[in-house]
């Protein structure tokens, strides 16, 4: 397997437990939402590769105790103008759960308490989409999308069929 800082472009890494695809519309996924860490593209090289693994054993290793139940999946997105990663959990309106994870996932990265992670939950990202573009959630959720911001202009790409696919924001 590849390093994290080693993938082109446009690749992405996926891990989730037995039996839950990487796509929103899964059932143990669509009720959730994602804590996402986004990174610069000059931190690929310093950091990516850390804070990855970290991510992947804060999975494997059931680092959020009573509620490592929640965690559905982690998900690794390079891209040109920076990369993302994201723990995906099942109920985000589990407050205690949702708020632990996120206090134990940015302690075990080691990041500053002046580094803020942002969690995003799923039916508010779609919400979004289908408020501003006008997009019908049965759309959103049988295709891919890709948000770019182009001159400060936010443009949808559909991709392709979402099996196995990432809705980043």
């Amino acid at each position: 397997i590849k390093l994290a800082s080693k993938l082109s472009s446009g690749c992405d890494y996926a891990l989730f437990k037995d039996g839950i695809e990487p796509m929103w519309e899964d059932s143990r996924n669509k009720h959730g939402g994602r804590w996402l860490v986004s990174l610069a593209k000059q931190q690929r090289q310093s950091n990516l590769d850390r804070l990855w693994l970290e991510t992947l054993l804060c999975l494997i290793g059931e680092a959020f105790e009573e509620y490592s139940e929640e965690v559905c999946g982690v998900v690794l997105n390079v891209r040109t103008k920076g990369d993302k990663i994201a723990i995906w959990t099942s109920e985000a309106e589990n407050q205690p759960a949702v708020t632990f994870i996120g206090r134990v996932y940015k302690e075990r990265l080691g990041l500053s308490p002046k580094v803020i992670i942002g969690y995003q939950a799923t039916r508010l990202i779609l919400s979004w989409l289908q408020t501003s573009f006008g997009i019908p959630v049965g759309q959103i959720l049988t295709s891919a999308l890709s948000v770019v911001n182009r001159g400060g202009v936010l443009e949808i790409e559909f991709l392709c069929p979402l099996k196995a696919s990432y809705l980043p924001c």
